[in-house]
């Protein structure tokens, strides 16, 4: 009874290390023997803590052996794993209170909202402004990563990007184009030929004349469209690029001997 009233009843008690008020003799024991004991070493890691408390709660969380998930079984090295785990991945369906996007937890809200909601910024290296960080990321990724080479066919490019783009036109394989079944060297290529050869009919706004695809057009008006054109050898003047040719052809070309 007298060591009770002894811890429980003595009236409020003043820490006198910190000055802390406690309500009695035994909460300003329990005080002192967690928060004021000095600097505790853990027996396990030998990492050090200011005082009892801090240790104790240390021990609770890093070294309570391996913690398996009920909700995935996921194995984490210790209790404070596991709790930052459920803390994340456990929580049920977020909502990004900035764009209403719906995310599966709030690992994931707090990825999307470091990422998306941070404001413009601004790239340290070419001073470009983008809507947010992931913005920022990927701009960097690409165009500041430095010079790149080309594992294929060793040719540089300055920056990821243009590797990039480099690879996906040259270095895909043969392709075959789905209108002609033509086969062409790379994809690059492809899209040249698809460009060229399968635009449907075309029309000369110059002479109205109708042809049968893009390119047969381009060379109709490099030949026929190009305005007067004179001959480097004689100085005599034709109506375009394709009389030009064929003058230089039949006028200008060297014979053989037997001609």
């Amino acid at each position: 009874m007298w060591d009770h009233k002894s811890q429980y009843h003595t009236g409020k008690q003043t820490c006198p290390d910190c000055q802390k008020e406690l309500p009695h003799a035994k909460a300003l024991s329990s005080h002192k023997s967690y928060y004021h004991t000095g600097k505790q070493t853990c027996p396990d890691c030998q990492k050090e803590w200011p005082n009892a408390l801090a240790l104790r709660n240390h021990k609770r969380k890093e070294h309570t052996g391996k913690q398996t998930c009920p909700d995935c079984q996921k194995e984490w090295p210790n209790a404070l794993a596991l709790r930052n785990h459920k803390r994340k991945e456990h929580t049920g369906k977020q909502t990004c209170p900035d764009c209403q996007k719906e995310l599966p937890n709030a690992q994931s809200l707090s990825s999307h909202k470091s990422q998306y909601h941070t404001g413009k910024q601004t790239c340290p290296d070419c001073q470009k402004e983008l809507q947010n960080a992931q913005a920022l990321s990927s701009h960097k990724s690409q165009y500041h990563t430095g010079k790149q080479t080309c594992p294929d066919c060793q040719k540089e490019w300055p920056n990821a990007l243009a590797l990039s783009y480099h690879k996906r036109k040259k270095h895909t394989g043969k392709q075959t184009c789905p209108d002609c079944q033509k086969e062409l060297p790379n994809a690059k290529a492809l899209s040249n030929h698809k460009r060229k050869e399968h635009t449907g009919k075309q029309t000369c706004p110059d002479c109205q004349k109708e042809w049968p695809n893009a390119q047969a057009l381009s060379n109709h008006k490099r030949k026929e469209h190009t305005g007067k054109q004179t001959c480097p050898h004689c100085q005599k003047e034709l109506p375009n690029a394709k009389a030009l040719s064929s003058h230089k052809y039949r006028h200008h070309r060297k014979r053989k001997v037997n001609d």
